[in-house]
């Protein structure tokens, strides 16, 4: 595994997409292996909604008060 300084590039790159102000040329010099890894995160991060991952958001806060569920088999269904 070849060493690299991401420090310098991906590190200010990243900071300036949350300053709406995106620096795209500071990616030039990267490796491809770091810009895949980059474009794989904002990938799942873009499926979040569409996947079950999105239960990560939510805060179960009724859950200790609720009332327990009552769960019946589905053989006495099948008369």
């Amino acid at each position: 595994m070849i060493a690299y300084e991401y420090r310098t590039t991906i590190g200010p790159w990243f900071r300036s997409l949350f300053i709406f102000q995106p620096q795209y040329q500071l990616m030039n010099g990267v490796p491809f292996i770091f810009q895949v890894h980059v474009v794989t995160a904002f990938l799942l991060f873009a499926a979040i909604p569409f996947t079950k991952l999105v239960h990560m958001f939510s805060v179960p806060v009724r859950y200790p008060t609720r009332a327990p569920q009552q769960y019946r088999s589905r053989a006495a269904y099948k008369k």
